[in-house]
């Protein structure tokens, strides 16, 4: 279900004032702006700078993927095709460019996604592709795109915003922080494991899209923050062209029991460097409802491809290592998984929910790009209300969010010294949240 009180979806009739374009430059940023100038001040720009920032022309097409591909060091045609892609797929509004002096500088892309919150689907808006020029670099052209994006997904309704940064401390002073961590286990190929595969174990087509789809969505309400793909996201990944193209290096496997789907997996093999062989193989995605289906799963990998060791990632709540018969033979290490904004909080507060009836909290949430306001909340499942009153708690976006995502719990935030106010109000904010899983995002995520 999605949840109430939120603007239509990627609404494209909404009037958003200022929606073509804005410039940023000495003296003329906007002035709602005006708190992010302290990041500003490092950046060499003078009076004389300006930069714009809008929309890509269809036109522009060509020269988004060329800084796409000098930005990133790759090949020019996969980020042509990308950016084509995008605005066919989209439209140009999700394709924000800077234009200096006449002349597009970089582009991103920005990637309708729903969120699934728990039982609850939300808006939400990856960003990817974040490019500049390098002539064009230090004069503030991804700072101008960011706040632009975050600009156009308030007036979107987006709930929350997902990426996969270069930099945490770059994008932070945007607004994303660290939505979740992920638990990487490497195995050896000689692994014993504790319990019996259990199930019929075929090569994966596209025709078998449906079933990996029923196991990710019987996954996801688990978790507190994750991606509820979409069925075009599905029917790319199990393509031809992808891990349903039946290719001994990119390809992956469907198990099911009784013919009813109960776990998948899909990997590429890397190309050799230098010659030599990667020492591992990386399972890009592996999902399973059960143990016994995660072991059939892995070891019809492990039969199809000739590597030492292989290596997945998992939730931080997952416990493969109880599966084998020496735990103490899978390495395990947890590593930052995602960035993550809230970008609209009044979609979160609905989510927070005290089992038993208890005093509202009023909470002040600071958001240089978006504003500062002060909700209040009963912690009932209701819509908070925004109020001029005092607030019980108070803290920035940057750490409202990873409590959103089920990264961190209000108590851990407090000790922390992200949110700060009065104890017994951060006590119920954590008996609100206490029934949250942590947040999950697979590396086959766009964004």
């Amino acid at each position: 279900m999605r949840a109430p009180g939120l603007l239509p979806y990627y609404d494209n009739s909404l009037e958003i004032p200022g929606s073509e374009w804005y410039q940023i430059g000495y003296p003329s940023f906007p002035d709602a702006f005006r708190p992010v100038l302290s990041y500003w001040k490092h950046l060499r720009i003078t009076e004389d700078t300006m930069v714009t920032a809008r929309s890509i022309k269809p036109e522009e097409l060509d020269r988004a993927g060329e800084i796409g591909a000098e930005a990133f060091e790759m090949d020019l045609e996969p980020w042509v095709t990308a950016f084509h892609r995008h605005a066919k797929r989209f439209s140009c509004e999700h394709i924000p460019v800077v234009e200096h002096e006449g002349r597009l500088v970089a582009a991103m892309m920005i990637t309708p996604e729903d969120l699934q919150m728990g039982d609850v689907t939300v808006p939400g808006g990856a960003v990817g592709g974040v490019g500049t020029a390098v002539a064009a670099r230090r004069i503030g052209c991804a700072a101008a795109m960011m706040t632009e994006t975050v600009r156009r997904m308030v007036g979107w309704g987006i709930t929350g915003s997902a990426m996969w940064p270069f930099s945490y401390a770059y994008y932070r002073k945007f607004g994303w922080e660290t939505g979740g961590e992920v638990r990487i286990s490497t195995w050896p190929r000689d692994i014993q494991w504790l319990i019996e595969p259990d199930g019929d174990v075929s090569v994966l087509t596209p025709a078998d899209a449906p079933d990996v789809s029923s196991v990710w969505d019987a996954l996801t309400p688990g978790f507190r923050c994750s991606t509820a793909r979409a069925w075009d996201v599905w029917e790319s990944l199990v393509g031809p062209e992808r891990f349903g193209s039946g290719q001994a290096n990119k390809t992956g496997f469907v198990c099911r029991r009784g013919g009813k789907p109960v776990g998948y997996a899909m990997y590429e093999i890397p190309e050799p460097k230098d010659g030599e062989k990667p020492a591992f193989l990386e399972i890009n995605e592996i999902r399973a409802l059960d143990g016994a289906a995660a072991v059939a799963i892995i070891r019809a990998v492990m039969e199809r491809t000739d590597f030492g060791k292989y290596r997945a990632a998992f939730s931080v709540n997952d416990r493969v290592r109880s599966l084998a018969v020496n735990a103490r033979a899978i390495e395990t290490e947890l590593h930052a998984s995602f960035g993550f904004r809230i970008i609209h909080p009044d979609a979160i507060f609905p989510l927070m929910k005290c089992a038993c009836r208890t005093e509202p909290v009023t909470i002040r949430i600071h958001d240089e790009l978006v504003g500062t306001r002060t909700w209040k909340t009963a912690l009932d499942g209701s819509p908070a209300e925004i109020v001029t009153s005092e607030p019980d708690v108070d803290c920035d976006i940057r750490a409202f969010t990873p409590i959103a995502s089920g990264f961190v719990t209000p108590s851990a935030a407090a000790s922390l010294g992200w949110l700060q106010g009065d104890a017994s109000a951060v006590a119920r904010l954590q008996e609100a949240t206490s029934r949250w899983s942590a947040p999950f995002r697979s590396g086959l995520e766009e964004g």
